[in-house]
C-alpha cells in the first residue's frame, strides 16, 4: 500500500506524499462537488443528518477507514436529549439534572433519532434549540433539541472534500487522489475515545443503557497498541536499546510509556473493584513532567482522561455494590423477622393446646383448628427467604448482540444485564421493581455484569 503510494506521487498524480503524511488534524475542508449528505456514521448503513453543497466548509478531525472523513458537526446540526433530565436555565440553557444521559444525533432529511455518540453527565451545561413531542411505546415522551455535545461528529465521503490549502494551490481540473487514512489513536484511550456511532433500536427509553454498535467484532476490554510519536519510521528500536536509554531521551519515555500502558491494560483485566488507579495516575503525570514534549504531553493527557473516565466506572461499580449489600443486609433482617414469627406461633399453638406436644407447624388446607375457640394460624412457609443477587428495575435492551433485558437503578444506572433461564419470562417483569434470584459474574465483553436468572420477586426499592 506504501509502494502504491510512492508509486503515484513519483507520477506526478494527487497530492505531494509530504503533503499526506504531514498533514495535521483537525485542518479545514471545502465541498468539492455539487451536493453530498452527512451521516451520522461511517457508512451508508448509518442514517443522514443533513447534505452539504459545493463550496461549504468544514472541520476534518479525523480519516476513516473506507475513505470516510470524521468532521464537525456542519452549521444547523442538532441532537436530542428527554427533557426530563434537564433542568431549564436563563438564556436558553439547560443543565443535566442526571448521569449516562444519552444524546440522539438527530437529522434535518428525517425523524431518525436511533444513535448516539455521547452521554451526558448531572451538571454538564447544553444549548436548547427546541422542543418536541414524541410518541413511544410508553407513550409521549419529551424532548429538547440541543446543539450537539462536545465531541459529537459527523461523517462525510473523503472524495467529496478538498483541503483549503490544496484547493488553492491546485492547477484546475487536475485529479485529486483519494485521501490517505490517518493514524487512528489507539492505546488505552481508543478504548474511551471509540467515535464509533452506537445503534438503539429503543432510542427514547427512559434511563440509556449501553448499545452494540454496528461493527459485528465482539468487544475487547484490551486496548490496542501504543501509536509511535511525531514521524519516526515503523521499525521499533530493539526492546534492550529502548530500556537502556536514558529517562530523558524520547525513545526512553516512549519505552516507559508502553510499559505504564501495559500495567493499565493488566488493571482493566481484573475486577472494577480492585482497580487502583490513583497509583496509574501519578504516575502518568510524573512521565509527562520528565518529557517535556509536545506531542507526548498530548499522548499522556489522552490517558489521563481516560483513566478519569474508568475512575466513574469503578465508582458505579462500588455504588452498586453498596446497594446488593444493603438488599442483602434486607433480606438477613426479614429472616430473623420470619423466625420470630414462627416462634411466637409455636409458642401460641403450645397455649392452645397444652397437653399435646410439639409437633411442626402446619402450613397449606392441612392446617387444623386450635382450640379454645382461637382463630387458625396462617405460619409462613417454612425454609429461608430467596437471597437476591441483585434489586432494581427490569428493562429492555433491544440492542443487537447484547442481552434482552437490563436491571437499572430507579435513577437509570445500569446494573447489570438479565440473561433468562428457560422457563422464566421476564417480560411482564419490564418497568417493575424486582429482587433477581440466580448466578452472577462480570462479563468482559459487555463490560458489565450478567444475571442468568432463575427467578425473581416484587420488591420495594429505597432511593436515596
Amino acid at each position: 500500500m506504501r509502494l502504491a503510494g510512492l508509486a503515484l506521487c513519483l507520477l506526478g498524480l494527487g497530492l505531494p506524499c509530504a503533503d499526506a503524511q504531514d498533514r495535521k488534524f483537525p485542518y479545514e475542508a471545502v465541498v468539492d462537488v455539487d451536493e453530498e449528505l452527512v451521516r451520522c456514521g461511517p457508512g451508508p448503513k448509518y442514517y443522514p443528518t443533513g447534505r452539504l453543497k459545493r463550496g461549504d466548509k468544514v472541520m476534518v478531525h479525523r480519516h476513516d477507514p473506507g475513505g470516510w472523513s470524521m468532521i464537525a458537526p456542519p452549521a444547523g446540526s442538532f441532537s436530542w436529549v428527554l427533557a426530563e433530565y434537564v433542568q431549564r436555565l436563563a438564556s436558553g440553557k439547560g443543565a443535566l439534572t442526571a448521569n449516562n444521559v444519552v444524546a440522539h444525533v438527530g437529522s434535518t432529511l428525517s425523524e431518525d433519532r436511533g444513535v448516539y455518540q455521547r452521554t451526558l453527565s448531572k451538571g454538564d451545561t447544553v444549548e436548547i434549540l427546541g422542543e418536541t413531542t414524541v410518541t413511544t411505546e410508553r407513550g409521549p415522551v419529551a424532548m429538547y433539541k440541543i446543539k450537539p455535545p462536545l465531541r459529537e461528529y459527523r461523517w462525510m465521503p473523503g472524495k467529496a472534500l478538498v483541503p483549503i490549502d490544496a484547493a488553492r494551490n491546485a492547477p484546475a481540473n487536475k485529479p485529486r487522489a483519494p485521501l490517505e487514512p490517518a493514524p487512528s489513536i489507539s492505546g488505552p484511550i481508543a478504548l474511551e475515545l471509540d467515535d464509533s456511532p452506537s445503534v438503539e433500536s429503543d432510542p427514547f427509553a427512559p434511563s440509556p443503557v449501553p448499545s452494540a454498535t454496528p461493527s459485528a467484532e465482539p468487544l475487547s476490554p484490551e486496548p490496542p497498541v501504543l501509536p509511535k510519536l511525531g514521524n519516526e519510521p515503523s521499525v521499533e528500536p530493539p526492546l534492550s536499546s529502548a530500556l537502556d536509554a536514558p529517562p530523558e531521551s524520547l525513545d526512553g519515555l516512549r519505552k516507559r510509556l508502553e510499559l505504564l500502558d501495559q500495567r493499565f491494560r493488566e488493571t482493566l483485566r481484573q475486577p472494577p473493584e480492585t482497580w487502583d488507579l490513583v497509583a496509574l495516575e501519578g504516575e502518568y503525570q510524573q512521565l509527562d513532567q520528565l518529557a517535556n514534549h509536545p506531542a507526548f504531553h498530548s499522548h499522556v493527557q489522552q490517558r489521563l482522561y481516560t483513566l478519569k473516565r474508568y475512575a466513574k466506572v469503578r465508582q458505579d461499580y462500588v455504588d452498586f455494590y453498596q446497594l446488593t449489600s444493603e438488599t442483602q443486609q434486607r433480606d438477613a433482617q426479614l429472616l430473623t423477622l420470619q423466625k420470630q414469627h414462627e416462634e411466637k406461633l409455636k409458642q401460641l399453638d403450645s397455649i392452645a393446646n397444652p397437653a399435646a406436644p410439639p409437633s411442626p407447624l402446619p402450613t397449606g388446607n392441612n392446617a387444623p383448628s386450635t382450640a379454645g375457640g382461637m382463630p387458625p394460624a396462617t405460619p409462613q412457609p417454612p425454609g429461608t427467604p430467596p437471597q437476591f443477587v441483585g434489586a432494581g428495575v427490569v428493562q429492555r435492551t433491544g440492542a443487537a448482540g447484547r442481552p434482552p433485558y437490563a436491571l437499572v437503578t430507579p435513577d437509570g444506572r445500569l446494573l447489570a444485564y438479565l440473561e433468562p433461564t428457560p422457563g422464566v419470562d421476564l417480560a411482564p417483569a419490564v418497568n417493575g421493581a424486582f429482587g433477581i434470584q440466580g448466578q452472577r459474574s462480570f462479563h468482559p465483553e459487555l463490560k458489565a455484569d450478567l444475571i442468568v436468572v432463575r427467578g425473581l420477586q416484587p420488591v420495594t426499592l429505597r432511593t436515596r
